[in-house]
């Protein structure tokens, strides 16, 4: 066999791989959580809300699938972990979500339009394909409801799926216009978490975590 058709030959070996591994990243999911970092997370009783949902997001990141995109924005520290592909990162999303500390106000606005605008352009990037979530875990009131709520029918109109944990609190403006959890301890905060990742993709059973 001449060169000519040996080139042939690999070519034709190796187009379908690179069409399924392009299509795989263009399928992958993306997900941000909006971690509420506030001054009433700070509140102890025997131990920190702040220190309780470290907790549960640390074990988050511990299960979460390898081929998921994964960001943590803080509401006073903005971005504490970009959006990335977790595999081989989850250790330095642990050490910065470790890291934070409570104080601040409560700005789920503007936090979900800066969230948004970085979701839109990851969508760009996968050619307009994948899945995209945003999980908010608050403690309490946004500081502009209003605010929060146009901030939230934008999000959605850009095809961005949002979740919302209440950690202590069974009410939330939230309520009205997205799929709401409430959670009371760090175990409940942990799997409300997790089952808001796992509903990402209805009917999805891919997230599969040891020792959750």
């Amino acid at each position: 066999m001449n060169k000519f058709w040996i080139f042939i030959f690999l070519g034709i070996l190796y187009l379908p791989f690179t069409a399924t591994a392009e299509e795989d990243l263009n399928l992958r999911k993306n997900v941000v959580i909006i971690f509420d970092d506030s001054g009433s997370m700070g509140s102890i009783f025997w131990k920190s809300k702040l220190d309780q949902a470290k907790e549960s997001v640390v074990q988050l990141i511990q299960g979460i699938p390898d081929d998921y995109n994964f960001g943590i924005y803080a509401l006073n520290h903005g971005y504490i972990v970009q959006l990335q592909n977790i595999m081989g990162k989850k250790q330095d999303a642990i050490n910065s979500v470790n890291q934070l500390k409570a104080g601040g106000g409560t700005p789920i606005g503007p936090a979900i339009l800066a969230v948004k605008q970085y979701l839109d352009q990851q969508k760009q990037s996968q050619g307009g394909y994948g899945f995209y979530t945003i999980v908010v875990v608050t403690d309490g009131a946004a500081d502009k409801e209003e605010r929060m709520l146009n901030a939230v029918d934008e999000a959605i109109a850009s095809g961005i799926n949002i979740k919302t944990i209440g950690f202590g609190i069974t009410r939330h403006k939230l309520m009205q216009v997205t799929d709401f959890a409430d959670a009371s301890s760090t175990q409940q905060l942990t799997n409300a978490l997790k089952q808001a990742i796992k509903a990402e993709v209805p009917g999805s059973s891919e997230f599969v975590v040891q020792d959750f």
